[in-house]
């Protein structure tokens, strides 16, 4: 399932994972992966039955409180990921994932100054971690500095190369530069590279 899942092949992955889950239901590893499918095809509130499910399994590590954030946010449900995410920090408070979806939130509840600096942090205690960046560069774009979420969005890229979503925010970044042709040349690449993916 998570070979598919790293080629896009999104449907595929989803019934490997869910044959996987039902053979070893106590398997957090294949429950998370199931979060990270269902939140790319679409399927948000599947995504935090699995988060959900992958916590129940692990409820001593951060990474899955913070899956369970990430889920939340993408339901909208922000202020319940911000309690997740103080959960998460608790135990480890260097959990650099924890501070960009505390960014997410706080960014999608107007709180834009506390959101740059909860992602600039993400980006200090994990500098390696492509997702830090990512939504720092989605806080810097929020803000109008487009071409600092630019340089944020490739620094994700260059830690991730097959990421679609710092791919599409990206294109986005490039959009509001006025940068069209670039844009179109990039939009094409993905929809040949990930044909099935609803995102592109």
């Amino acid at each position: 399932g998570q070979r598919l899942m790293w080629m896009d092949r999104i449907e595929e992955g989803l019934a490997a994972l869910k044959k996987a889950a039902e053979v070893a239901p106590d398997d957090p590893q294949s429950q998370n992966l199931l979060r990270v499918l269902r939140t790319q095809s679409g399927r948000m509130s599947g995504g935090l039955e699995a988060a959900r499910a992958t916590l129940s399994l692990t409820p001593d590590d951060p990474r899955a409180l913070i899956g369970v954030a990430g889920a939340l946010n993408n339901l909208g449900r922000h202020d319940e990921a911000l309690v997740v995410i103080e959960q998460a920090l608790e135990l480890d408070p260097q959990a650099g994932s924890a501070f960009a979806y505390r960014a997410y939130a706080l960014v999608r509840l107007g709180d834009v100054d506390r959101a740059l600096a909860e992602a600039t942090r993400g980006t200090q205690v994990e500098p390696y971690n492509a997702e830090t960046w990512e939504h720092r560069g989605h806080v810097l774009r929020r803000v109008g500095r487009f071409e600092e979420a630019l340089a944020d969005y490739d620094r994700s890229l260059a830690l991730r190369p097959g990421s679609t979503m710092a791919a599409l925010h990206r294109i986005h970044v490039l959009t509001e530069l006025g940068r069209t042709e670039e844009t179109l040349r990039l939009v094409q690449g993905l929809a040949r590279k990930y044909p099935h993916n609803w995102l592109v």
